[in-house]
């Protein structure tokens, strides 16, 4: 499903609490990809940064995806959640 960024920033913050409520007891993952950090209560996040050059213009797209460096964030809500599940 795509939707604009400024439709997900409409989206109330008890809404994305009351998915993860519901996605506590179950073993699911909601991932929703955002161009920017949106949803607080989100237990981690997954950032992915870019190492671009003037000169990754001229680049396939193929070598560009080896640029890019994923970094995981974990959110303060998650280590309580964690802790709370051990």
């Amino acid at each position: 499903i795509s939707c604009p960024a400024r439709q997900l920033r409409k989206i109330p913050s008890s809404t994305w609490f009351r998915f993860g409520r519901l996605l506590e007891a179950a073993s699911t993952a909601f991932v929703v990809l955002t161009p920017e950090p949106m949803i607080s209560n989100a237990a981690a996040r997954l950032v992915l940064e870019p190492r671009f050059t003037l000169e990754s213009l001229e680049m396939d797209r193929e070598l560009l995806l080896g640029e890019i460096t994923p970094r995981m964030e974990e959110t303060s809500d998650a280590s309580r959640r964690i802790a709370r599940m051990a």
